[in-house]
């Protein structure tokens, strides 16, 4: 169940990689745009013409407040865990099927 549409950040490189450096890249909000089942759809609009590297979920809020995070499981209504990673995708897209989050340019 999607409760808001904060929590997920992209980390935006000037440079074709497939890990974000804290030190020269940035992590910047990404929005949900959708959610479909187990699939999160984010909004990484954000990082303009930078390479999107990484994708986390409250990563820097876990544990969030009571019924403040953004999505819960719709049988257990426990939170969804937090999450960082990266998957970047060749076309503008990155997608992680392994943890049912994509994102798209708009």
């Amino acid at each position: 169940n999607l409760v808001n549409n904060n929590g997920f950040e992209v980390c935006c490189s000037t440079a074709s990689r497939t890990t974000c450096d804290d030190h020269r890249d940035q992590w910047v909000a990404a929005p949900i745009t959708a959610t479909q089942a187990s699939l999160v759809h984010i909004n990484t609009a954000a990082c303009g013409s930078r390479h999107v590297v990484g994708v986390r979920y409250e990563w820097r809020t876990s544990p969030c407040e009571y019924k403040q995070c953004a999505l819960y499981d719709q049988d257990s209504g426990l939170p969804a865990p937090p999450y960082s990673g990266s998957d970047p995708g060749r076309t503008g897209r990155t997608a992680c099927t392994h943890t049912g989050w994509s994102s798209t340019r708009t």
